[in-house]
């Protein structure tokens, strides 16, 4: 079964063989050719074999990046302590919409979906992104020249939203494609410091480093630094560009300088950020990969969203640009979802172009912000700068689309009421910016509205929104996540035991005191409005939940995640490959 779940893998087709950059050979050829992958580990320690090199270990989030031939990965996957094994695909961060956007007028700017980036034509991958527009919001040219169409971040959630200091002492990571200096947001002021470049990992032999300058040739992650920690300049008639410019931004580089990222990098960037998880508040993830199926459910990718924040770190994730779709990792119940608002008119409304769903009994995304006609910084030497001419204003700066750029507003959002609440834990932060939020269209595809700066009062009662998760119906869609997974011993005591959640697991970097101390467990967090009936009483934790029925046999044992769940059906090249891991912000 192992074995030819692995030939099914490696003679997929051309789709995967390119995405992990191998050459197209004879069946014997290809057994013996070496590719990398992604392995899922009961603990923290590596497992190797014969024949597979451990090209990085992320042990925060429980996995290790390897390389191997069909053989050593076949013995790989069956030894104890490995949980599943899959094809290291590439995720692309495409273009999204540049120029103008909004009701009512044309469309010059990018489209945004799944695959490779095709900018130069104007458009990338199938979904498009731009909603054609209007203007509103405009803010005039130091130049005199003409008036320049676009919104400021800051203006969309009014104080302390854009003020000297805001954000002071909060540290945001940014799972980019790595940030350049800008007038708005340099090295020199102490505010952007390099962390991690993971994008060694999108290659065999290639590693992470955790020195040096990690800049940005794309620009993608140098606009979103921009939107949430951008000070004032020319152009903003003294306000500043970001929401929180006295936050401090970690540069977590998993891109290269074409917008190419891998499963491996994104899921080392995460690591990362939960390994440091006692100096990083927020991490913000604004790139969203079509979902692998036509279901929502658990895989690699979103259960490194949910280490990320048992480790304390509130994690910010893009709900895709695909109206109708959670893109991955945002459909993940642990993430703070956000969708665009078009802000642009007299009337906010959810941008036709946000994605949005009901995830097994959740709704996502949790909030909007503005995502229209956005201000923000981008060098004139990258590759979006010079394959969107038209997203330049008169005043220098340049002009996006998307949710990626809704989701650094509320980065920088929840940088603000980390400042105020340094105490907050990712359930409270999630929770403060839910309860503030304003509806302001029926049905779900807000959530719960458009994003205001929430006060003291908004993180009570609890509000996450995961109380309605359907956890059989969540992990149901296993099925089609691995091409090889051992049978049932991957949810049994070795990985539900101490090894899995002991020691060596639940340690200091994960269950530390600013997750779990006097400052987080206090009468605030766990007292009675946190952990009263509604959130944990019978409907949560009671026997229609919680009982044998949900966690029994059934549930846990062969039937869920023996062989027949985890073979070739759920990892194979139709779900991995280049489309479906296409960025959708």
């Amino acid at each position: 079964m192992i074995v030819q779940a692995l030939r099914r893998w490696l003679a997929a087709g051309a789709t995967l063989a390119a995405a992990l950059g191998m050459v197209a050979a004879t069946p014997a050829a290809a057994e013996t050719a070496q590719q990398q992958a992604v392995v899922a580990l009961a603990g923290t320690a590596p497992v190797l074999v014969p024949g597979v090199h451990l090209q990085a270990l992320l042990d925060a989030v429980h996995v290790e990046v390897v390389t191997g031939d069909t053989a050593a990965l076949t013995a790989l996957a069956q030894q104890p302590g490995v949980l599943g094994v899959a094809p290291n695909v590439a995720v692309d961060v495409a273009g999204f919409a540049y120029g103008r956007g909004g009701r009512g007028g044309g469309h010059d700017g990018g489209a945004q979906g799944g695959g490779t980036d095709q900018s130069s034509s104007g458009s990338s991958g199938a979904a498009d992104t731009s909603s054609d527009s209007g203007s509103s919001g405009a803010t005039s040219g130091d130049s005199g020249s003409s008036p320049v169409d676009g919104v400021l971040a800051p203006t969309t959630l009014g104080a302390p939203a854009g003020q000297p200091g805001a954000g002071a002492g909060v540290t945001v990571a940014l799972i980019d494609t790595g940030v350049s200096d800008t007038p708005a947001l340099d090295r020199a002021s102490g505010r952007l410091v390099d962390a991690v470049d993971t994008s060694g990992l999108n290659t065999r032999g290639g590693h992470v480093v955790e020195n040096g300058t990690f800049t940005d040739g794309y620009g993608h992650g140098t606009f979103m630094a921009s939107l949430i920690a951008g000070g004032v300049v020319d152009g903003t008639n003294g306000t500043a560009l970001g929401v929180a410019p006295g936050a401090t931004v970690d540069v977590v580089k998993v891109a290269d300088d074409t917008g190419r990222s891998s499963l491996a990098a994104v899921i080392a960037g995460l690591n990362w950020v939960a390994t440091h998880a006692n100096s990083v508040d927020v991490a913000n993830l604004s790139m969203s990969v079509t979902p692998p199926t036509s279901g929502y459910g658990i895989d690699p990718l979103n259960f490194a969203v949910t280490l990320t924040r048992y480790a304390g770190v509130t994690v910010v994730v893009a709900s895709g640009n695909t109206p109708g779709v959670v893109g991955d990792p945002g459909f993940s119940p642990d993430a703070l979802t956000v969708g665009a608002a078009d802000t642009t008119g007299d009337t906010p409304v959810v941008a036709s172009f946000s994605g949005y769903g009901n995830v097994d009994g959740i709704v996502k995304p949790d909030v909007v912000a503005a995502g229209v006609n956005i201000l923000g910084e981008m060098p004139a030497d990258t590759v979006i700068a010079q394959q969107f001419p038209n997203g330049r204003q008169p005043n220098g700066l340049f002009r996006g689309s998307g949710t990626s750029q809704s989701t650094a507003i509320v980065s920088g959002l929840a940088a603000l009421y980390l400042q105020a609440h340094p105490h907050a834990n990712p359930w409270v932060v999630k929770s403060a910016i839910r309860n503030a939020a304003t509806p302001i269209q029926p049905g779900y595809a807000d959530g719960q509205g458009l994003v205001g700066v929430p006060g003291d009062g908004d993180a009570r009662p609890l509000n996450t929104g995961e109380q309605g998760l359907n956890l059989r119906q969540w992990f149901s869609t296993v099925s089609y996540w691995a091409p090889v997974w051992p049978l049932a011993r991957m949810w049994g005591a070795r990985m539900w035991g101490a090894r899995m959640w002991g020691v060596d697991s639940w340690d200091a970097r994960m269950w530390g005191a600013r997750m779990w101390g006097a400052d987080s467990w206090d009468a605030r967090m766990w007292g009675a409005d946190s952990w009263e009936a509604r959130m944990w009483g019978a409907r949560m934790w009671g026997a229609g939940s919680w009982d044998a029925r949900m966690w029994g046999a059934r549930m846990w044992g062969a039937r869920m995640w023996g062989a027949d769940v985890w073979d070739a059906r759920m990892w194979g090249a139709q779900i991995w490959d280049a489309v479906s891991w296409g960025d959708g912000s």
